[in-house]
């Protein structure tokens, strides 16, 4: 890892949050961080993270409404658990399975009306496994997307 460090929320979410809005064109989303009670710090590219979620970010700019939370979590004693929730319109049927195909766009038509290539998500997630974690997707409860990154503690 050419920038390998241990890093946690606050060199990575916490600066994305802390401003109130992320702007693609005349677009923005509003991102809001909650932290685990105890300090989470993992073996981690942090400009790779910071990539990573700039990317799953940047889905909630063109497609989920808007807004999104952000939360790090411990899951166990092993892994660091990032979620990035929004309440848009989410996904049609499976297509959330497909999402980390490069070039997959869920719904075609709307290339023109929100640009992109469909390589972000498959780009992260390959940052993601790059640093031994691990990267899904999964359908909001009540609507939306929820993303989530688990890495390694150690």
């Amino acid at each position: 890892m050419a920038n390998s460090s241990w890093t946690g929320p606050r060199s990575t979410s916490r600066p994305r949050a802390d401003r109130p809005s992320i702007g693609a064109a005349s677009r923005t989303a509003t991102a809001s961080a909650r932290t685990a009670p105890i300090p989470l710090i993992v073996p981690a590219d942090r400009i790779a993270l910071e990539a990573v979620l700039d990317a799953v970010l940047e889905n909630v700019v063109r497609h989920g409404g808007g807004e999104a939370e952000i939360r790090w979590d411990l899951d166990g004693a092993h892994e660091a658990v990032v979620t990035i929730e929004d309440h848009g319109p989410g996904m049609p049927g499976e297509a959330h399975h497909r999402a980390f195909e490069r070039f997959f766009r869920a719904d075609p038509s709307r290339t023109t009306d929100t640009g992109g290539a469909g390589l972000g998500l498959a780009l992260a997630r390959a940052l993601v496994e790059a640093q031994r974690g691990r990267m899904w997707l999964e359908p909001t409860p009540g609507g939306g997307l929820t993303a989530s990154i688990a890495l390694p503690l150690r």
